[in-house]
């Protein structure tokens, strides 16, 4: 993320993070539906677990940058 906004910076854009945003979205997405989180063994579960709350860090940052309010609940 950090060379992405550096871009966007430097370019005074922001498609380019929109678009970061967006891809990565797409591969979680496509990730998750294919590996359980919460039905995993313990030690893949954690690990799983991590990666899950560092999309949503990653996420809530992108759109922070963004000015995109989070919502809490869909």
């Amino acid at each position: 993320l950090p060379y992405i906004v550096e871009r966007c910076a430097k370019e005074f854009t922001t498609h380019h993070l929109s678009h970061y945003l967006l891809g990565i979205c797409a591969d979680f997405s496509s990730w998750y539906a294919e590996n359980s989180v919460q039905n995993a063994e313990a030690g893949l579960k954690a690990a799983r677990l991590h990666l899950v709350e560092s999309m949503r860090i990653t996420l809530q940052n992108g759109l922070n940058l963004l000015g995109i309010p989070l919502v809490s609940k869909m």
